[in-house]
């Protein structure tokens, strides 16, 4: 709840049902742990490399089957949703490289944790570039804001509905994920020098 920034908001007791009643995972057991590039096996001789992807989380991983060409991508899901960084511990360039990461690997399959299944290396690297494209499409809007004089903040901005069009049945959780997510590309234009704090705004540098 904290990593959401949902403690004390309209949709705290909306999440915490929704993750106790309707994925249930209140309780889960952990098993074992592993480390990044740590093979895993599992049966039949079927291996899989754990491989740090971090971005969406910070300790965000993907399994890949080298021998078959095979991944599962978990949330780098692909999915018309678009890239999601809507939690306090992800990070957009963290997650661009990750991605990067993904397309150099060799892969026919992959399985994704929100839009099934994908064949084809070709199709893979497409679908890959056009999920990235997501966030650059997002940095352009945002930044498009953005001005020399004028300080911008996040409450500027996150109201407008830049990123999610429509909040759904989620009408009190998505309006927070979307000013966390606003906020991560502020983060990002911090980082590479794009923008400059001023008062308690941002001006473009």
């Amino acid at each position: 709840m904290r990593t959401y920034d949902l403690i004390g908001s309209n949709a705290e007791e909306m999440f915490r049902d929704y993750i106790t009643n309707v994925i249930q995972i209140n309780g889960s057991r952990i098993d074992d742990t592993f480390r990044n590039g740590e093979i895993i096996k599992i049966e039949n001789g079927v291996q899989f490399q754990a491989l740090l992807a971090s971005g969406h989380s910070v300790g965000h991983c993907i399994f890949y089957n080298r021998k078959y060409k095979l991944a599962y991508l978990a949330d780098i899901d692909l999915s018309a949703f678009g890239p999601w960084y809507g939690a306090k511990d992800c990070n957009l360039l963290d997650f661009e490289n990750s991605i990067e990461m993904v397309k150099n690997l060799a892969l026919e399959t992959i399985v994704t944790g929100h839009s099934g299944l994908f064949r084809g290396s070709e199709l893979i690297k497409a679908k890959l570039e056009q999920y990235k494209n997501v966030i650059y499409h997002r940095d352009e809007l945002i930044l498009s804001y953005f001005s020399e004089n004028e300080p911008l903040t996040v409450g500027d901005l996150f109201k407008k509905k830049l990123i999610y069009h429509s909040y759904g049945g989620f009408g009190d959780f998505i309006p927070i994920m979307e000013r966390t997510m606003i906020k991560k590309h502020f983060e990002k234009f911090l980082m590479q020098e794009i923008i400059t704090k001023k008062d308690n705004g941002y001006l473009l540098a």
